[in-house]
């Protein structure tokens, strides 16, 4: 169950993300989430919107084709814990190689 859970959830931060709809991507962090970026560390819904305000910036509204889109190049989920590899082109940069690592607590 925690393994369909774990996929279920991926496939709708995914699908919120290419919609650019931040409000969507809300929907997978609750109150106590954070997100750790190379630029340091975003806690709270505040600024995890923020931070993805920027990002979808960048990406645009990829299902209206402002970017490629995402190239997934591995996913794994065991557990609570799914990790995802991939590489894209923005509307600005070239992203050779990603990870994002989400630990799933309930729905």
């Amino acid at each position: 169950m925690l393994i369909a859970r774990s996929t279920r959830a991926s496939t709708r931060h995914v699908a919120a993300f290419i919609s650019g709809n931040p409000d969507a991507v809300m929907n997978d962090f609750g109150e106590h989430s954070m997100v750790i970026t190379p630029d340091g560390v975003s806690e709270g819904p505040e600024r995890i919107h923020t931070l993805y305000g920027g990002l979808l910036a960048e990406f645009g509204v990829i299902d209206r084709g402002d970017s490629t889109g995402l190239t997934f190049d591995a996913l794994h989920v065991r557990h609570d814990t799914i990790f995802i590899s991939w590489h894209d082109e923005s509307m600005h940069s070239f992203f050779p190689f990603g990870t994002d690592t989400f630990i799933c607590n309930g729905d």
